[in-house]
Protein backbone atom coordinates (compact mmCIF):
# COMPACT_ATOMS: atom_id res chain seq x y z
CA UNK A 1 0.00 0.00 0.00
CA UNK A 2 1.47 3.25 -0.55
CA UNK A 3 1.15 6.01 1.35
CA UNK A 4 -1.00 8.84 0.50
CA UNK A 5 -0.20 11.86 2.26
CA UNK A 6 3.46 11.28 1.27
CA UNK A 7 2.98 10.95 -2.57
CA UNK A 8 0.11 13.88 -2.47
CA UNK A 9 3.19 16.04 -0.61
CA UNK A 10 5.90 15.23 -3.00
CA UNK A 11 3.34 16.20 -6.14
CA UNK A 12 2.81 19.52 -4.46
CA UNK A 13 6.39 19.63 -4.18
CA UNK A 14 6.63 19.43 -7.91
CA UNK A 15 4.12 21.87 -8.45
CA UNK A 16 5.59 24.49 -7.00
CA UNK A 17 9.14 23.76 -8.11
CA UNK A 18 7.41 23.86 -11.81
CA UNK A 19 5.24 27.47 -11.20
CA UNK A 20 8.37 29.05 -9.51
CA UNK A 21 10.11 28.14 -12.95
CA UNK A 22 6.91 30.04 -14.71
CA UNK A 23 7.65 32.85 -12.60
CA UNK A 24 8.20 35.87 -15.28
CA UNK A 25 11.54 36.77 -16.38
CA UNK A 26 13.25 40.02 -15.08
CA UNK A 27 15.44 42.49 -16.99
CA UNK A 28 18.89 40.74 -15.28
CA UNK A 29 18.07 37.57 -16.72
CA UNK A 30 17.31 38.71 -19.91
CA UNK A 31 20.36 41.37 -19.97
CA UNK A 32 22.52 37.83 -18.90
CA UNK A 33 20.58 36.07 -21.54
CA UNK A 34 21.97 37.95 -24.44
CA UNK A 35 25.62 38.91 -22.73
CA UNK A 36 25.76 34.73 -22.85
CA UNK A 37 25.21 34.42 -26.40
CA UNK A 38 27.20 37.09 -27.39
CA UNK A 39 29.95 36.13 -25.33
CA UNK A 40 29.06 32.78 -27.24
CA UNK A 41 29.83 34.30 -30.50
CA UNK A 42 26.27 34.95 -31.71
CA UNK A 43 25.68 38.00 -33.01
CA UNK A 44 22.93 40.42 -33.02
CA UNK A 45 20.54 40.92 -35.38
CA UNK A 46 21.54 43.23 -38.17
CA UNK A 47 21.18 46.82 -37.22
CA UNK A 48 20.70 46.00 -33.76
CA UNK A 49 22.36 47.86 -31.68
CA UNK A 50 24.43 46.25 -28.73
CA UNK A 51 23.47 48.74 -25.97
CA UNK A 52 20.04 48.67 -26.66
CA UNK A 53 19.34 44.94 -27.26
CA UNK A 54 19.04 44.17 -23.42
CA UNK A 55 16.02 46.54 -23.09
CA UNK A 56 14.21 45.37 -26.60
CA UNK A 57 14.47 41.94 -25.79
CA UNK A 58 13.46 42.89 -22.31
CA UNK A 59 10.21 44.39 -23.32
CA UNK A 60 10.03 41.53 -25.73
CA UNK A 61 10.42 38.73 -23.36
CA UNK A 62 8.09 40.60 -20.41
CA UNK A 63 5.75 37.94 -18.70
CA UNK A 64 7.43 35.05 -20.16
CA UNK A 65 8.40 32.49 -17.86
CA UNK A 66 12.56 33.02 -16.84
CA UNK A 67 12.79 28.73 -17.50
CA UNK A 68 11.91 29.27 -20.97
CA UNK A 69 14.22 31.99 -21.73
CA UNK A 70 16.68 29.68 -20.19
CA UNK A 71 16.23 26.97 -22.43
CA UNK A 72 16.16 28.97 -25.09
CA UNK A 73 19.58 30.52 -24.68
CA UNK A 74 20.94 27.05 -24.14
CA UNK A 75 19.58 25.69 -26.61
CA UNK A 76 20.79 28.54 -29.12
CA UNK A 77 24.35 28.35 -27.36
CA UNK A 78 24.32 24.47 -28.56
CA UNK A 79 22.76 25.06 -31.87
CA UNK A 80 19.67 23.19 -31.63
CA UNK A 81 17.26 25.43 -33.67
CA UNK A 82 17.05 25.18 -36.94
CA UNK A 83 17.46 29.16 -37.14
CA UNK A 84 20.10 31.55 -37.90
CA UNK A 85 22.46 29.36 -36.11
CA UNK A 86 25.23 32.38 -36.18
CA UNK A 87 22.72 35.34 -35.03
CA UNK A 88 20.47 35.87 -31.90
CA UNK A 89 16.60 35.44 -32.93
CA UNK A 90 14.71 39.07 -33.21
CA UNK A 91 12.93 39.64 -29.88
CA UNK A 92 9.62 38.21 -31.64
CA UNK A 93 11.08 34.89 -32.75
CA UNK A 94 12.99 34.91 -29.19
CA UNK A 95 9.70 35.41 -27.52
CA UNK A 96 7.94 32.71 -29.55
CA UNK A 97 10.57 30.06 -28.80
CA UNK A 98 10.45 30.96 -25.26
CA UNK A 99 6.86 30.54 -24.88
CA UNK A 100 7.11 27.30 -26.68
CA UNK A 101 9.59 26.23 -24.33
CA UNK A 102 7.61 27.34 -21.33
CA UNK A 103 4.70 25.23 -22.40
CA UNK A 104 6.28 22.14 -21.69
CA UNK A 105 6.39 23.25 -17.74
CA UNK A 106 2.42 24.41 -18.12
CA UNK A 107 1.66 20.73 -19.63
CA UNK A 108 3.87 19.18 -17.00
CA UNK A 109 1.97 21.15 -14.05
CA UNK A 110 -0.73 20.61 -15.79
CA UNK A 111 -0.16 16.82 -15.70
CA UNK A 112 0.79 16.71 -12.01
CA UNK A 113 -2.31 18.58 -10.80
CA UNK A 114 -4.31 16.25 -12.53
CA UNK A 115 -2.65 13.35 -10.67
CA UNK A 116 -3.03 15.10 -7.49
CA UNK A 117 -6.84 15.41 -8.38
CA UNK A 118 -7.40 11.41 -9.01
CA UNK A 119 -5.83 10.62 -5.80
CA UNK A 120 -7.41 13.08 -3.69
CA UNK A 121 -10.49 11.80 -5.45
CA UNK A 122 -9.22 7.95 -5.04
CA UNK A 123 -8.35 9.00 -1.64
CA UNK A 124 -12.12 10.24 -0.98
CA UNK A 125 -13.48 7.28 -1.93
CA UNK A 126 -11.84 5.16 1.04
CA UNK A 127 -12.73 7.09 3.95
CA UNK A 128 -13.50 5.19 6.68
CA UNK A 129 -16.37 3.91 7.54
CA UNK A 130 -19.23 4.74 10.11
CA UNK A 131 -19.87 3.23 12.69
CA UNK A 132 -23.43 1.71 11.58
CA UNK A 133 -20.78 0.35 8.62
CA UNK A 134 -18.83 -1.31 11.14
CA UNK A 135 -21.79 -2.60 12.97
CA UNK A 136 -23.46 -4.14 10.10
CA UNK A 137 -20.62 -5.59 8.81
CA UNK A 138 -19.68 -7.41 12.56
CA UNK A 139 -23.36 -8.85 11.91
CA UNK A 140 -23.07 -9.95 8.68
CA UNK A 141 -19.68 -11.64 9.75
CA UNK A 142 -20.91 -13.27 12.61
CA UNK A 143 -23.76 -14.87 10.28
CA UNK A 144 -21.37 -15.96 7.70
CA UNK A 145 -19.10 -17.53 10.36
CA UNK A 146 -22.31 -19.42 12.11
CA UNK A 147 -23.54 -19.85 8.67
CA UNK A 148 -19.80 -21.59 7.89
CA UNK A 149 -20.03 -23.78 11.24
CA UNK A 150 -22.96 -25.29 10.34
CA UNK A 151 -22.14 -26.52 6.86
CA UNK A 152 -18.81 -27.74 8.44
CA UNK A 153 -20.94 -29.63 11.35
CA UNK A 154 -23.35 -30.94 8.59
CA UNK A 155 -20.30 -32.30 5.89
CA UNK A 156 -18.84 -33.64 9.15
CA UNK A 157 -21.75 -36.04 9.90
CA UNK A 158 -22.16 -39.37 7.64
Amino acid sequence: MTNLPAQLSTLQTEISVLTEKLSPVSEDRVTKSVRSLLAAGIALPAGMNADKAPDIYAFALAGIASQGVAKVTEKLIRGEYDIHLGFIPKPPEFASLARKESQKLVDDIARLRAKKNAIEEAEKLHEKSTPEQKARIRELHEMFKQAHAATKVERAQP
